[in-house]
């Protein structure tokens, strides 16, 4: 049976999965922060924006872990058309964000990738 097209998804060329890749946009130093996640951003000379995630055993146990996952993965997917073009995306996790709904997650995480395009920029 042929894989099913899905236009809108995450697939594997929009998302950040190699050590040396994460490594890379770590190495540029632009960030953004608040109480739940860590942004970090670097042009990576594509049309689209790639997602990469980080998140830590001290946030919770593998189900919690794998929720805020899926929300910063639906959050990202959703948002592309507003999301500036051309970057390489490392969302870290911090304890926070263990308890935080879909809506909490898209509001902080859509201005920390704004905040740090900008400081990309300047």
């Amino acid at each position: 049976m042929p894989a099913r097209k899905r236009p809108n998804a995450l697939g594997k060329s929009r998302r950040i999965l190699l050590t040396r890749e994460f490594a890379s946009v770590y190495s540029k130093r632009r960030s953004a922060a608040d109480e739940f996640l860590v942004v970090y951003a670097a042009p990576n000379g594509r049309a689209e924006s790639r997602l990469g995630l980080s998140v830590g055993r001290r946030v919770g146990p593998a189900v919690r872990r794998n929720r805020i996952k899926r929300l910063l993965r639906e959050t990202f997917r959703t948002s592309r058309l507003t999301l500036p073009g051309g970057y390489d995306f490392v969302v870290v996790a911090r304890i926070g964000s263990a308890n935080a709904s879909l809506c909490d997650i898209k509001l902080r995480l859509l201005a920390l990738v704004m905040e740090a395009v900008r400081r990309c920029i300047s």
